[in-house]
């Protein structure tokens, strides 16, 4: 079920018309008509205008009534949009490759100073140590601070890397959607 239907399917239940549906959200009765023929589409804040003049939730009202199923007569490769596969194919090998590479580079670098600025005081005493160097006072003072600069940048480290790992997964998601015709 697409999300005209949906929506009209909601207006039906609630025993409202098309002109009651206008008159409460300030548009034309022409506009909810395109919205439920699937024209055009009602943005997020008339969506949430719509959620509460039908009493449900969101979701609810855009989610798709029943999971669109494969025809089982139907081979995979029919539902492949094949200019779609050479787009993503070639946008992804040369931005997408790049980017992923500049992000991970400058992740992967950001855990590595991290990991120094924690290990410095292990360092400086094995430095001191094995190699007999004559360390002065400021150089464990510096260790020891640049050990609780490490420790505060570990959760922001933790957030940023998160943070791009779902990027990247939405952006796979993405790219399945662009080539794979559900």
């Amino acid at each position: 079920m697409t999300i005209g239907e949906q929506l009209s399917a909601m207006r039906q239940a609630r025993n409202l018309s098309q002109a009651d549906v206008a008159r409460a959200l300030y548009v034309t009765r022409q506009t909810v008509s395109r919205w439920e023929q699937g024209h055009t589409l009602p943005n997020i804040y008339v969506l949430q205008d719509l959620s509460a003049l039908y009493g449900c939730s969101l979701d609810q009202l855009i989610a798709p009534s029943s999971p669109v199923k494969q025809k089982e007569d139907e081979p995979m490769y029919h539902r492949i949009n094949w200019l779609g596969l050479f787009g993503v194919f070639w946008f992804n090998l040369i931005v997408g490759f790049a980017a992923i590479v500049v992000v991970a580079s400058l992740i992967f670098s950001l855990w590595v100073i991290i990991g120094a600025f924690i290990a410095s005081p292990v360092l400086a005493a094995l430095a001191y140590v094995v190699f007999g160097q004559a360390e002065q006072w400021w150089q464990f003072a510096a260790a020891a601070l640049l050990c609780l600069v490490g420790a505060a940048l570990w959760r922001p480290a933790v957030t940023i890397t998160q943070y791009g790992w779902q990027v990247f997964l939405h952006y796979l998601r993405y790219n399945r959607r662009s080539v794979i015709k559900d």
